[in-house]
């Protein structure tokens, strides 16, 4: 997988290389034919897997399939609690009393 990305209104071009496993991101001056632009916040949601623009065509979603970025996110319903002597959790949200 081989292409190139760039935030909308940004000069700098970046391309995106996935090898053995291991992304390299090298900066560039030409796209190449398979070249993505996107806004800042799409490229900053896609960052932190929130979502997977349309615009990023299928380069986008094949990096998206390709890094599993499941467990470095906690579920979204874990509460802190902590668990006094007697086994009752106590929901403290990480504040202290």
């Amino acid at each position: 997988m081989l292409f190139t990305i760039a935030a909308a209104g940004d000069p700098q071009i970046s391309q995106l290389q996935l090898r053995n496993g291991v992304l390299v991101i090298s900066p560039v001056t030409v796209a190449s034919q398979n070249h993505v632009v996107l806004s800042r916040q799409e490229l900053a949601d896609f960052v932190l897997s929130k979502a997977v623009p349309a615009t990023g065509g299928a380069s986008l979603a094949e990096l998206d399939r390709a890094l599993d970025r499941s467990r470095l996110m906690p579920p979204a319903t874990s509460a802190l609690a902590v668990i006094d002597a007697k086994g009752s959790a106590h929901h403290n949200y990480g504040l202290e009393n």
